[in-house]
């Protein structure tokens, strides 16, 4: 049974991350929209670089996704990001236009799958889940609006 705290990424299974966030905020303008993903306290910086890619996804409910009733995610990245082999460190990605365009379209709750690890298809990322006891561990929606 894994960790309730944690989330794995890529690796030899190739699992996926699903997350949603809101309600957005009524502002008229989303300046800048930044997913904050922190490692786990078991991290273990990749050995090789990785790649992680966002997608958007339909609007999801619960907590345990399977792969029967996951939904379906955009065919195109929202947004790519590497990961160079080395050290631990929070991994921020820019999904500003893609938030910004939600907004406009009146989404409220923004839903993304979250894909990648790394490119050798070793050990799985291991990120902090939205359970995880410190606050500023778990994964976050950072938004600048006007």
């Amino acid at each position: 049974m894994a960790d309730s705290d944690l989330l794995l990424l890529g690796g030899p299974r190739s699992s996926e991350i699903y997350l949603a966030f809101g309600p957005l905020p009524e502002a008229p303008q989303v300046s800048r929209a930044i997913l904050v993903l922190a490692p786990h306290d078991t991290w273990t910086p990749p050995t090789s670089d990785a790649e992680i890619s966002v997608f958007t996804t339909r609007r999801f409910r619960g907590e345990d996704l399977t792969r029967r009733d996951a939904p379906r995610r955009t065919r195109t990245p929202a947004s790519r990001v590497g990961l160079g082999a080395g050290a631990t460190r929070e991994i921020r990605i820019d999904l500003t236009d893609e938030v910004a365009q939600a907004r406009a379209r009146g989404v409220r709750v923004v839903s993304l799958a979250i894909a990648g690890g790394t490119v050798e298809e070793g050990a799985p990322l291991r990120l902090a889940s939205p359970r995880a006891l410190s606050t500023e561990k778990r994964p976050r929606l950072e938004l600048s609006v006007r």
